[in-house]
C-alpha cells in the first residue's frame, strides 16, 4: 500500500509490480437534484473527480445503485444509470457491471480502479512553501442547494451550479498535465476549507487563502449573507476551526469556505512561475479557475484566510 489512510488521500494507492500502481476509489451520493439523469451524471462526475485528483485517468467503472423498486419506476433507475454511464463514457473508463440494491432512499455512484505509472501519481502531502494554489471550479453548490429548496434563488444561479457538477474534471487534470504540480485534490463534502486542512496537515505546511479570490457561483455572495447553509456546513467548521485563523473575516463568508460541495474542483499546488501558464489552459474548459493562495511554512494555524 502506497497511499492508504494516513493522509486522507482521495484514493488508495496500490503497488502492483515495481513500477505500476493501481488507484482505487469508491463514492456515492442520494439525490440532489429531481432529473434522475442528471442525478446520475453528477454522482458518476464526483466519483471519477477522485481519480483525477490523483493526476490519473479512470480505467474500469463498477456501478453502485440503492434504489426503491415499490416506490419508484424502473424506468428512473434506468435514467440514473444513463446519466452516470453518459459520464464514464466521457472520461474514457470500461463500464463493467456493478451491484444494485433495496433501498427506502435512491443511492447512486461508481467504484472506480486506474492503473498509472508509480513516478505519475499526485497526492495531497506534496505541497512547497512558495507554490501557488489554484481552484478550478466556483465554490457554493451547497448554498445554492440549500437556497433552492426554500425557493429563493434564480433559476439561472440553478443552472449554472447543475452544469459545474455536471462538468468533468477530467479536463482540468488534463490542463495541468507536464506542469511541475506538486499536490492536488478536490473539493467535494468537506468543503473548500476542510480540504485544504488535508493537503495542509499531509503536506506539514499552512496554506494561506485571499477570500476574495475565491471564485464563487452566481449569487452566493448574496445566498450566504442571508445564510441559506446546509447543516453540513456548520460540522465542517466545527471540525475545523482549530486549524483555521480568520481574523476580520465575517462569519457568513468563513461559513462559506466550509460549505459542502459536490462535483467540486481541483485544488492545485505548483510552482509561481507556473502558475500563469497553468491558469490559461484551465480556463479553456473551467473559466472560473483562479489562483486563490499561497503555501507557507507551517505556522501556528494549518489555514489562514485574509480579504
Amino acid at each position: 500500500m502506497l497511499v492508504g489512510l494516513n493522509s486522507k488521500d482521495d484514493a488508495a494507492v496500490y503497488r502492483v509490480t515495481d513500477d505500476l500502481a493501481a488507484i482505487q476509489t469508491v463514492d456515492f451520493l442520494t439525490p440532489i437534484v429531481d432529473d434522475a439523469f442528471t442525478f446520475g451524471r453528477i454522482a458518476a462526475a464526483t466519483a471519477l473527480s477522485d481519480i483525477y485528483a490523483m493526476g490519473v485517468k479512470p480505467d474500469l467503472v463498477l456501478n453502485l445503485l440503492c434504489f426503491n423498486s415499490a416506490e419508484l419506476e424502473l424506468e428512473t433507475a434506468n435514467d440514473i444509470l444513463a446519466g452516470g454511464a453518459d459520464a464514464i463514457i466521457e472520461s474514457g473508463a470500461v463500464l463493467a457491471g456493478g451491484q444494485t440494491n433495496e433501498d427506502s432512499i435512491p443511492k447512486y455512484g461508481l467504484c472506480v480502479t486506474a492503473f498509472a505509472p508509480i513516478g505519475k501519481i499526485l497526492t495531497n502531502s506534496g505541497a512547497k512553501p512558495g507554490d501557488v494554489i489554484i481552484l478550478s471550479k466556483a465554490i457554493g453548490t451547497g448554498v445554492i442547494m440549500a437556497a433552492l429548496r426554500a425557493n429563493s434563488v434564480s433559476e439561472d444561479a440553478v443552472n449554472s451550479a447543475i452544469s459545474q457538477m455536471c462538468r468533468l474534471n477530467k479536463y482540468a487534470a488534463e490542463a495541468l498535465e507536464g506542469f511541475e504540480v506538486h499536490a492536488c485534490t478536490d473539493v467535494t463534502g468537506f468543503g473548500l476549507a476542510g480540504h485544504l486542512l488535508e493537503l495542509a496537515n499531509a503536506s506539514g505546511v499552512t496554506v494561506e487563502i485571499d477570500y476574495s479570490a475565491v471564485p464563487k457561483l452566481p449569487q452566493v455572495n448574496e445566498l450566504s449573507e442571508k445564510e441559506y447553509f446546509p447543516c453540513k456546513a456548520y460540522d465542517n467548521l466545527k471540525y475545523i476551526k482549530e486549524n483555521l485563523s480568520t481574523e476580520g473575516i465575517e462569519a457568513h463568508k468563513v461559513l462559506l469556505l466550509t460549505d459542502p460541495q459536490t462535483s467540486g474542483g481541483l485544488l492545485f499546488c505548483l510552482p509561481e512561475d507556473k502558475a500563469q501558464a497553468a491558469l490559461e489552459n484551465l480556463k479553456k474548459h473551467d473559466p472560473d479557475s483562479a489562483v486563490i493562495g499561497r503555501v507557507t511554512v507551517r505556522g501556528n494555524h494549518a489555514i489562514l484566510v485574509i480579504g
